[in-house]
């Protein structure tokens, strides 16, 4: 039924503009969306495109780590830049459901790194800051991205994280905790490699 398949995809595409809105209102770290336009590309098959502000000098955060030579120090700043970001939107509900190295942005200015998350596709807001076991969810989810795209350990060593997960989950999470974690992901990476192709 061509009908329900278009008021599906637009209610799905609605429902991303809101999240948007919703996290730009609440000053969290993502693009501001500006709309977004539909057209027809085959009889049942439509094309949406979403706008917003071109970001300029922006990369994802995989490329940045492959392709742009960082000092340690500079690598530091940007992983604990990219851990506050995700801090910022855990603290304040967002359930971002695929959160990986692609929809991370990042640029550097005078002021030095700043983050941006994007991709609000199927996003939605908690009723309250997002637990511990939730926000590990989504940083494993992070951290095999980073490994699928051979970042890690081509070009950051999986202890390189560790200042990523602090950035992220605070003081309340002890540094024993974040090694176990750290060994958990990459147990679940050689897993996962089982199916890679």
């Amino acid at each position: 039924d061509a009908p329900a398949i278009i008021r599906r995809a637009l209610a799905r595409a609605l429902q991303e503009l809101e999240a948007s809105a919703r996290a730009t209102s609440l000053g969290l770290p993502v693009p501001e969306m500006l709309g977004l336009t539909a057209r027809r590309v085959a009889p049942l098959r439509w094309q949406m495109e979403f706008w917003s502000w071109w970001i300029p000098d922006s990369m994802t955060f995989s490329l940045c780590l492959r392709g742009t030579s960082l000092t340690p120090e500079s690598r530091r700043l940007l992983l604990g830049t990219v851990g506050s970001a995700l801090r910022t939107c855990h603290e304040n509900c967002l359930v971002h459901r695929d959160l990986n190295a692609r929809n991370i942005i990042v640029m550097q200015g005078g002021s030095g790194w700043s983050a941006l998350v994007v991709d609000l596709d199927r996003a939605s807001f908690a009723g309250g800051p997002l637990p511990a076991s939730r926000r590990l969810r989504q940083l494993r989810r992070l951290y095999r991205s980073l490994a699928k795209e051979k970042v890690i350990p081509a070009v950051m060593q999986p202890e390189d994280y560790l200042g990523l997960l602090h950035d992220c989950l605070g003081p309340d999470y002890d540094d024993r905790r974040m090694r176990r974690f750290l060994l958990g992901s990459r147990a679940a990476v050689l897993w996962h490699r089982l199916f890679w192709r």
